[in-house]
């Protein structure tokens, strides 16, 4: 997927709701997500489809908090995310 875009606007001079950069998650040998960015704008609907095992619910679960990805960044609203791990 190569280099981030440099951040855009969106209606009315908005930064995107949520942008991906660059995220990368590996389990031992197995490499799920591969420097993936996406940008969702506010107000935009995304699906994201692929085969059994292509990295859909890694990317997801790192966005919500589930995992941490072992490099890039999430930003909402042009700001870095932080997440917290809870344990039941």
């Amino acid at each position: 997927m190569g280099t981030a875009p440099a951040a855009s606007s969106g209606a009315g001079g908005t930064p995107p709701a949520i942008e991906l950069r660059g995220i990368d998650k590996r389990f031992g040998a197995v490499h799920a997500n591969r420097s993936i960015d996406l940008t969702v704008e506010r107000g935009h609907i995304h699906g994201i489809v692929g085969e059994n095992g292509a990295g859909k619910s890694t990317l997801m679960s790192i966005l919500y908090g589930f995992y941490q990805a072992d490099a890039g960044e999430i930003l909402f609203f042009s700001e870095a995310g932080r997440f917290f791990t809870f344990y039941l």
